[in-house]
């Protein structure tokens, strides 16, 4: 987990059934901490979503592969005979 002093401590509420599912994976785990077992969570949902933004970003460039080189990918690029991309 990053460093404490980085931490902001916050309150959460949940059902009854999903704090029984946090401590028992973070005892499973062995995690030392509930927070431990929500960043861990948080994660898992960062990296879901960016594997999605991913596989769309494919998606559609599969459909167009000159599209990535019209948009943002080619920000800051330049060709090496000058000319426009």
């Amino acid at each position: 987990m990053q460093q404490k002093q980085n931490a902001i401590k916050f309150s959460v509420s949940l059902p009854r059934p999903m704090m029984d599912y946090l401590e028992q994976y973070q005892h499973t785990h062995e995690l030392p901490s509930r927070s431990e077992v929500l960043f861990e969570a948080l994660k898992a949902l960062r990296e879901k979503e960016l594997a999605e933004g991913y596989r769309l970003e494919a998606e559609e460039h599969s459909k167009n592969p000159t599209l990535m080189l019209e948009g943002t990918l080619a920000d800051g690029l330049e060709t090496l005979d000058g000319t426009d991309w």
